[in-house]
């Protein structure tokens, strides 16, 4: 028994030295100390954020020459612009013609027109699938706009002594050419020519 507290003693004093070692009065612990906290100063290398699945880089730009767009054609183009023109006095299976695909007055033959001045009765009317319309005593500034008077203001037929100095018209073709037509004035008879102011329009494809 006196063996067993004799070692008992050894060890606690062996303890107590180990303890003593290892912690001081104030407290402080005089352990290896872990490692180093980084420094306040230390910069954290960044990461680079992935690109989205599927996207790829784009290779440098190359400059790059836009085309020159060609400025398109008018729609119409001028022929002829207030021009004197004479619708004929019609005889008897010859009427008077205007025919402003050819810009040009003519009594009967079977050339197309597109305004009649008729023998019968004096009237004038469209014909071959033309149609005629009002327009200002001012010509239009565009085929545009004369197709507009012809189709706002459209008439089937009129008759020669209604007509009166400064009264327009606007007629359009089957070809699609468009004429603008100012009445000034007419001569003697019956049935006497009738003077007009004439412009033209035609397609620009026909030039």
């Amino acid at each position: 028994m006196a063996v067993i507290g004799g070692v008992a003693a050894f060890a606690a004093a062996v303890t107590a030295a180990v303890v003593t070692g290892l912690f001081q009065p104030d407290g402080s612990n005089k352990a290896s100390p872990g490692p180093a906290a980084a420094s306040p100063s230390a910069q954290v290398p960044t990461t680079p954020t992935p690109s989205p699945a599927g996207a790829t880089s784009a290779p440098p730009s190359e400059a790059s020459v836009s085309p020159v767009a060609e400025s398109p054609l008018p729609a119409y183009a001028i022929k002829a612009d207030r021009v004197a023109i004479s619708l004929p006095k019609p005889d008897t299976y010859a009427p008077g013609k205007l025919d402003i695909d050819r810009i040009r007055a003519s009594r009967g033959g079977k050339d197309g027109a597109e305004l009649v001045y008729d023998s019968t009765w004096g009237q004038l009317k469209a014909d071959n699938d033309a149609f005629v319309g009002k327009s200002s005593a001012q010509r239009p500034s565009s085929a545009e706009e004369c197709i507009q008077d012809a189709e706002r203001s459209a008439i089937g037929e009129l008759d020669h002594s209604d007509l009166k100095p400064g009264d327009a018209f606007c007629i359009v073709s089957d070809d699609e050419n468009v004429a603008w037509i100012r009445y000034v004035g007419k001569g003697s008879g019956s049935l006497p020519p009738l003077n007009f102011e004439l412009t033209v329009w035609q397609m620009s494809q026909a030039q």
